[in-house]
């Protein structure tokens, strides 16, 4: 509810206030009485008063005289004074009164339908001014609370400008500068799609020149120091009631994190778009001597050396193939925050000496001549040997990657500041330098070449990256430039002295009795083979194709190892594993998942429903093998 207007009534006499209030008493105004003119005043220092009607004949302080000091204070300089008297026979005394600010005169005796119908007038007005001063407020606040920069020009070439404090703040200016802005441009240019806008192309200049409205306006801010704002709005005209434009106002926001996320996803997409294009490449790379062997397999003796090459390229070709599976899952699992290493004493001379050797036929093969200075001094750290040997082995085969046939690659571990380093240098193609800041990116490729002669996914020294640093590591990549080789570095932290070494891996074992193994798998070349195998190991096989057929063949076939695919017709290897280790008659029976499913999270779940092992496809066959070697629960 509105509060009650307030009318200011002065006269030195009671009787005429009285009749006033009379006349003027309604719900929504409060009258204030004042009798003389410092009465007046002393009810102006403290209330909002909306009208005044002063008698002009007072003692003292007479009205002319108390409407001159009201004019001349800020707190009563706008309320509407009407002035009382019972006769102005003196014509400069009536204008005297208008000079102090009346604005109207009402003659004694006075009619009471007029004097209500001006104070109407006048209260009226006040209530409209003081809604304009109310909306002006809450527009001074919202332009001062929104994150837009606004703009609002006063003319047509739009010269004059003001700004919120979003507009002050993205050029540069001080909120506490009122000045407008004059021409815009001062400071910094406009671009659009790379090209210099003039100032008549502006938004604001269109709306407030032609009376357009301009949406969806991006453009990017270019200041002297070059740094960039990328904005984006619109503007619209300023006009009359009568539809005359007498300027423009422009809200405009900054965009730039919303452009520079578009371009981090445009990056992110062509970045995939070329790792699938590599990845394919990189698939069907091994595919086609795998193909090429296989048909020459098939018309040579397998003992003939063209049969016995044929085996050998189809191993390796395999191996890369896996390898470069295992290289997505860990990145994946890097990315994923499940990755896990199997932290134990290791020392780091070994791991190094080890992982070089098992390089060095890789080398031999490419004429590349492999320098190993890995001298006897222990280096004991606290870490994971495989993943250890994983970045050995990573950084090995990037240098010979990109190392011509008659180079060099050197291998050098030592101690250095309390710390083991690890360099692997190489006299190859070099890095340059744009190459070297996203070096360790995940699918980051330095061969870019349409034939991909130097291969790889760009996944290695992203995981030898990520793998040094879950060691607490660093590793830093460089170059002096193309034609210059390449070092790369890691620094690892060595644990104290009297932390015990690893144990030695145990001795590889053979098969210790002949076993009845049942295979499940729904694919009938992987299941054929792999049977195949198994029966070379000595051990009697039979195979099923689904879930259903794998528990009746089970019964009948009484088996002490059961291989079995997870993803299987009918039921699932999950309840394969639940019915079978549940199964009185088949207690003991180890349970092997044998799956493409290799996560952390697929382990738990194979175990969770009753495997006692989990092989990923393709399986390490010296681990399928130590699987088969394993007592039975049987003979335990």
């Amino acid at each position: 509810m509105n509060a009650p207007a307030k009318i200011l009534l002065v006269d030195d006499r009671p009787e005429n206030l009285t009749a006033l209030v009379a006349v003027l008493r309604q719900e929504d105004r409060e009258l204030l009485q004042a009798t003389s003119g410092r009465a007046a005043l002393e009810l102006l220092l403290t209330e909002d008063v909306a009208l005044a009607l002063i008698d002009i004949e007072m003692p003292g302080m007479d009205g002319v005289e108390l409407a001159e000091l009201m004019r001349g204070t800020e707190r009563t300089r706008a309320i509407p004074i009407i002035f009382v008297t019972a006769a102005l026979h003196d014509q400069t005394r009536l204008f005297n009164g208008y000079e102090a600010g009346a604005v109207d005169f009402l003659f004694k005796p006075i009619d009471p339908r007029m004097l209500r119908s001006k104070v109407d007038v006048f209260l009226e007005l006040h209530r409209q001014r003081r809604q304009l001063v109310q909306r002006i407020t809450e527009l001074e606040a919202v332009l001062a609370a929104v994150p837009a920069a606004v703009f609002i020009a006063r003319d047509a070439e739009a010269r004059r400008i003001e700004t919120n404090p979003a507009g002050a703040a993205l050029l540069r200016r001080r909120t506490d500068d009122t000045a407008p802005i004059g021409p815009v441009g001062g400071g910094f240019r406009v671009l659009q799609e790379g090209r210099e806008v003039q100032d008549d192309e502006r938004p604001l200049r269109i709306a407030a020149s032609r009376g357009e409205e301009v949406r969806g306006w991006e453009f990017t801010l270019v200041f002297d120091d070059d740094t960039r704002v990328h904005m984006f709005g619109n503007a619209t005209p300023l006009r009359t009631p009568d539809g005359r434009v007498t300027g423009a106002v422009g809200a405009f926001v900054d965009v730039t994190e919303r452009k520079r996320a578009e371009e981090r996803l445009l990056e992110a997409d062509r970045r995939k778009d070329e790792f699938l294009a590599v990845l394919s490449h990189e698939l069907r790379n091994p595919l086609m001597p795998i193909r090429t062997s296989l048909y020459l397999l098939d018309r040579l003796p397998a003992d003939s050396p063209q049969g016995r090459q044929a085996l050998a390229v189809i191993d390796r070709q395999t191996h890369h193939l896996a390898r470069l599976i295992d290289d997505l899952l860990d990145v994946q699992r890097i990315t994923s925050g499940k990755m896990s290493l199997r932290r134990e004493p290791v020392e780091l001379e070994v791991v190094v000496g080890r992982a070089a050797q098992d390089h060095r036929a890789a080398f031999d093969a490419a004429n590349i001549a492999l320098r190993i200075e890995v001298g006897s001094e222990p280096l004991p750290v606290t870490g994971d040997a495989t993943r250890l040997a994983q970045i050995v082995g990573n950084l090995l085969g990037n240098a010979a990657k990109f190392t011509p046939a008659g180079g060099t690659v050197t291998l050098a571990l030592a101690r250095d500041h309390g710390g083991a380093v690890l360099h692997v240098r190489d006299t190859g193609v070099g890095i340059a330098r744009d190459v070297l800041s996203r070096l360790f990116e995940p699918f980051a490729q330095a061969d870019r070449t349409l034939d991909r002669s130097r291969g790889g996914l760009g996944l290695g020294l992203a995981l030898v990256r990520s793998l040094t640093e879950m060691h607490g590591g660093t590793v830093a990549a460089y170059s002096a430039g193309p034609g210059h080789g390449a070092e790369f570095v890691v620094r690892l932290p060595l644990r104290p002295d009297d932390a015990p070494a690893a144990s030695p891996a145990p001795a590889r074992t053979v098969p210790a009795a002949r076993r009845r193994v049942l295979v499940v798998e729904d694919n009938a070349d992987g299941a054929e083979a792999l049977g195949a195998l198994v029966g070379l190991m000595g051990h009697a096989v039979e195979v099923a194709h689904d879930g259903l057929d794998a528990i009746a063949r089970a019964h009948t076939f009484r088996p002490d190892t059961v291989l079995c695919d997870i993803g299987l017709p009918g039921i699932d290897g999950y309840e394969v594993a639940r019915r079978l280790s549940s199964d009185p008659a088949l207690r003991g029976v180890q349970l092997v998942a044998l799956t493409g499913y290799a996560q952390p999270e697929d382990r738990a779940r194979t175990r969770a429903a009753g495997f006692t092992a989990h092989l990923s496809k393709p399986p390490d066959l010296d681990a399928l093998e130590r699987l088969l070697a394993a007592p039975r629960a049987a003979d335990a």
